[in-house]
């Protein structure tokens, strides 16, 4: 009789399948100083262009790419994986695409939720807050009714280009 460490067996099986299974990968960071921008390429195809003074996470996993927006301004040109959501967690917020293109705000307890083209879902622990049309934005905060609008998308943009736009819009709101 041949006699086996327990402990041995599951470490040789746990040897020869952890090469075979994609692990999270180490989260990446990217930050814009104030007064600066940034476009990044993410390993799945995707582009996210951070605006002044923004902070993002991104976190690739098997099932499901995540990105958190901890401050800021962040535009995300997402590529289609239908096995993989592209999910944006700002505060309470949670944004869920596929195949999309749509900007994500963050003003201390302030999401809005712009979306230029596709299809996006904003939900909270509470439920889904809606599901955006292009051009439509949800402005959200954890303790008021959200409220949906449609803004001008070339002011909402036009810091892309090195341009700020405004329309009747407060000067601390401007400032900010």
């Amino acid at each position: 009789t041949v006699r086996t460490d327990p402990l041995r067996v599951i470490e040789a099986v746990v040897a020869g399948v952890a090469p075979m299974t994609p692990l999270r990968v180490q989260p990446l960071t990217y930050d814009t100083g104030v007064g600066e921008q940034r476009t990044a390429a993410l390993d799945d195809g995707s582009r996210v262009s951070l605006n002044t003074d923004t902070h993002v996470t991104v976190s690739f996993a098997r099932d499901e790419r995540a990105v958190a927006l901890d401050r800021g301004q962040a535009v995300f040109d997402v590529a289609h994986d239908a096995a993989r959501p592209f999910v944006v967690v700002a505060g309470d917020e949670r944004i869920k695409a596929l195949g999309t293109s749509f900007i994500v705000r963050r003003d201390g307890d302030r999401v809005r939720v712009t979306l230029l083209t596709g299809k996006v879902e904003v939900t909270r622990k509470s439920g889904l807050l809606a599901v955006l049309s292009p051009g439509e934005r949800i402005t959200a905060t954890p303790d008021a009714v959200p409220i949906l609008d449609r803004p001008l998308l070339d002011s909402l943009t036009a810091w892309r280009h090195g341009e700020l736009r405004f329309r009747d819009t407060p000067l601390s709101e401007a400032v900010a």
